[in-house]
């Protein structure tokens, strides 16, 4: 089954393509919690088909294990904005 997830930023568009054996849905929605999202930028798959979004707005990259289906977050330790994400 074929499956596109298509982002947007800037008025420019880039398209993934692969084959999905199972889709889900998990967060998404307006906020600061795991698996919310404040102006989402930016998202990745890793080579475990692991998922992570450039948060813009929350200062922070989110982690959605392909497996556990269980979020995770790298932000700056003290909450502010600017700088390393705690190191990563």
């Amino acid at each position: 089954m074929w499956r596109t997830i298509i982002t947007t930023a800037f008025r420019s568009s880039r398209q993934l393509r692969g084959v999905w054996s199972e889709w889900k849905k998990s967060g998404g929605g307006s906020g600061s919690g795991l698996g919310e999202f404040s102006y989402p930028r930016g998202v990745a798959i890793d080579g475990d088909g692991n998922l992570y979004v450039a948060d813009s707005k929350n200062h922070r990259i989110q982690k959605l294990d392909a497996v556990s289906g269980v979020w995770s977050e790298w932000k700056k330790s003290g909450g502010g904005t600017g700088g390393d994400l705690g190191g990563v």
